[in-house]
């Protein structure tokens, strides 16, 4: 005869999950208010202070050495190893700029530039 002890006590189920009462029910909020542009714009501000703050303080030097990080993508005998800078550099403002044009297109095609006469103005602040 097996008994299964998961069923027998009801909300033992959650202790083996690794979070907490108070994990689960501040994981939703937080969530939500990431996902609006006032959350993002606040956390993009927060970790842009952190950095600032970080590269002029005394631990500087710990700073440049997480920049100057090598790492490496290795497939069969071929491979790209350079530093972390280079990889944000690089590879992240080349996906950047392609989320970038992509929004631009649908704003052109679908969105509030599609009326030929309002692209002035953003055109004008683009260059």
């Amino acid at each position: 005869m097996s008994v299964d002890v998961a069923s027998s006590r009801p909300g033992r189920a959650e202790a083996f999950t690794g979070r907490t009462a108070w994990a689960r029910n501040l994981g939703a909020p937080v969530r939500d208010f990431l996902n609006t542009e006032t959350g993002s714009a606040i956390s993009l501000l927060a970790a842009t202070i952190a950095a600032l703050v970080w590269a002029n303080s005394p631990w500087s030097d710990s700073y440049q050495s997480f920049w100057n990080t090598k790492l490496s993508i290795q497939i069969g005998g071929g491979g790209i190893a350079t530093d972390l800078r280079h990889w944000v550099n690089e590879g992240l403002m080349t996906f950047f700029f392609l989320v970038i044009g992509l929004e631009a297109k649908r704003e052109l095609d679908v969105g509030q530039l599609r009326e030929r006469r309002r692209i002035a103005v953003p055109l004008f602040a683009a260059i």
